[in-house]
């Protein structure tokens, strides 16, 4: 958490206000409280960028806002695909680590790149963009580009495996559970979904 938050006194020694801090604690709290930001996204982008290199976040805050604002519904999701192909590789990344690293605690490793895609609502985000042909009213469902889907599912498979509380939080949400049984029907896509789900039922009751 020290990586994200950042120092808390200036180069003169004197305590500041720690504008990193006061982002991280109002979306940690609108999470718990359901009142405030409902996602990092909302932040105003100028801000973002000012506060990324000192807080660490490796432009992960302001590739999210530029996938929201790419995703929304009937638009070309290929734009979309190409940040969400960038934030894809850096939370793989982690992942990987944390395979080879057989599993250590918490106190023993950190994931900062998956912790902040999941604070700044990344796992909401997606959440939404796989379930959007289910929730249109038109009579002939958009078709979602496989290759988005399987990149989708697995950014959400690195930040359960990373980053506490994403499994429990996604095993909780019935619909999106049983919409990844119906993406089992996709042979192109059931290596990812398969995995994904498998995690999810391992925590749920």
């Amino acid at each position: 958490m020290a990586t994200l938050l950042g120092s808390e006194f200036s180069s003169s020694g004197r305590k500041r206000r720690n504008c990193n801090s006061n982002i991280v604690t109002k979306l940690t709290s609108s999470k718990i409280t359901g009142k405030g930001f409902s996602r990092g996204t909302e932040l105003p982008g100028g801000l973002l960028q000012e506060r990324d290199k000192p807080a660490k976040w490796h432009g992960i805050p302001d590739l999210l806002q530029k996938l929201h604002e790419s995703s929304h519904p009937n638009s070309d999701l290929s734009h979309a695909h190409v940040f969400l192909k960038s934030l894809s590789s850096q939370l793989s990344m982690e992942a990987m680590s944390f395979v080879t690293e057989d599993r250590k605690t918490a106190q023993e490793s950190t994931f900062p790149n998956t912790y902040t895609f999941d604070l700044f609502g990344g796992v909401d985000l997606l959440v939404e963009i796989l379930m959007r042909p289910t929730l249109t009213m038109q009579k002939k469902k958009p078709k979602m580009n496989d290759e988005l889907v399987k990149d989708c599912l697995s950014v959400l498979y690195n930040c359960c495996i990373c980053t506490e509380g994403v499994t429990k939080s996604l095993a909780m949400r019935d619909d999106f559970v049983l919409f990844l049984f119906t993406l089992m029907t996709n042979k192109k896509t059931f290596l990812q979904t398969a995995t994904l789900i498998e995690d999810i039922l391992g925590v749920k009751k």
